[in-house]
């Protein structure tokens, strides 16, 4: 009876390890989706828009109170992104096996998911002020603080060998050149904002690098642990149950 029920146990967990796996896998393919997302959802809702300029406006502006996608830009934008870098997170997390040394990054993740959340459901005045403004428009640029700061750090956590989960010395390398890239544009977007000319420009070279960045270690990851031909595998073995 021990032996049977030890047997039962170790079938138990073994398909728990399993599902943990692959479920972890499915949700770091969200990365993967995060860069195009945000390219068509910017876009489609800059062209519904009048007068609209990618290069002058921040994205923000696309869902300033009293424009015409106030209500429509956070729905197409902030949140399914938000949703996206979330299970990214979760997917890296389940994937580091709980390894505490790898879970900050993860965690970094979803905080900058929940802080895309949060900015889109507190819109920005016109204009998006960095200074003054309604108590929607200070909540809302926390929110971009929060955001880009998880981001970055994430970004700049993955150069360190321990936190590496691509172990890649030359990811590495790219990730500092994108931590840095972004971080310079972003101090150009602010200074740009008090002049009045190209903010949107380079907070979009800022905030896309890191998504980039994002993309690439996204694909590397699916790459790595083969996860295009396990999930497929999967969907076989079900078919094979049902029939």
């Amino acid at each position: 009876m021990l032996h049977i029920r030890n047997s039962v146990e170790y079938t138990v967990i073994t398909e728990y390890c399993r599902m943990h796996r692959i479920v972890g896998n499915l949700f770091v393919v969200c990365g993967i989706m995060i860069l195009p997302w945000l390219v068509l959802g910017v876009y489609y809702a800059g062209s519904l828009t009048p007068g609209f300029d990618h290069v002058s406006q921040l994205m923000s502006e696309l869902g300033a109170r009293g424009s015409s996608t106030e209500n429509l830009s956070p729905i197409i934008n902030n949140y399914p992104l938000g949703v996206l870098f979330i299970g990214f997170g979760i997917g890296l997390y389940l994937i580091s096996e709980g390894e505490r040394y790898r879970a900050l990054a993860p965690t970094l993740f979803i905080i900058h998911g929940l802080g895309s959340i949060c900015a889109g459901a507190f819109s920005c005045d016109v204009g998006c002020p960095l200074v003054g403004g309604s108590f929607e428009q200070s909540i809302h640029t926390l929110s971009g603080l929060v955001m880009f700061s998880s981001l970055s750090l994430a970004c700049l956590l993955w150069c360190i060998p321990n936190s590496n989960l691509a172990k890649s010395n030359a990811f590495g390398v790219f990730s500092i050149v994108c931590f840095v890239s972004a971080t310079v544009f972003l101090l150009i977007t602010t200074a740009t904002l008090f002049l009045g000319e190209y903010a949107g420009l380079f907070e979009r070279l800022s905030y896309g690098i890191l998504c980039a960045w994002l993309l690439v270690l996204a694909i590397g990851i699916v790459i790595r642990r083969d996860v295009i031909t396990r999930v497929l595998i999967l969907i076989r073995r079900k078919k094979c149950l049902t029939n």
